[in-house]
């Protein structure tokens, strides 16, 4: 049996988004995580695809969210959907409400950073789970950073900053 067209696959990826439920929602966005490799001849064009069919108050919602899917797996798949977002000035302008959001994972995940080297270095040996916790964290500092410079960086923020 031959493994799903890309089209298939992205045709099934969009419908899941375009559920009626949140749950239908995670399903599409964790198959594009897992299942979508990114190319140069397909990035731009599956981003406007994505982020014309995904509601805009889900993506929100999942980022303030309390309720977890995993062990902070919401916050991971909230803020590496907004950072694939975020590579376009005119997406990521759509989304400049959630900088305050996006700045507290940032500095929640840099201070578990910092308590994990601090454990690393009181503990002689590392177990999987710190060590993919770890990296889990640097993944959403640097999801949280590139929000942020595109927010920073959008037409948008600097018109709110020149009438402050």
């Amino acid at each position: 049996m031959n493994p799903p067209s890309t089209t298939n696959l992205d045709d099934a990826i969009l419908k899941h988004l375009a559920g009626s439920s949140d749950k239908h929602r995670v399903v599409g966005l964790l198959m594009l995580t897992k299942h979508v490799y990114l190319q140069s001849n397909n990035i731009n064009s599956l981003r406007k695809s994505v982020y014309d069919t995904l509601d805009k108050s889900f993506l929100r919602r999942l980022l303030v969210t309390n309720t977890k899917v995993g062990d902070s797996a919401t916050d991971e798949l909230a803020l590496s959907m907004l950072s694939f977002f975020c590579h376009d000035s005119s997406m990521a302008s759509s989304y400049l409400d959630t900088m305050p959001t996006v700045c507290q994972k940032w500095k929640k995940d840099v201070t578990l950073l910092e308590e994990y080297k601090l454990s690393t270095a009181t503990a002689a040996a590392t177990t999987t789970t710190t060590t993919t916790s770890k990296m889990t964290s640097k993944q959403k500092i640097i999801d949280a950073m590139t929000c942020v410079l595109a927010f920073l960086s959008s037409k948008s923020a600097t018109s709110l900053l020149q009438q402050q």
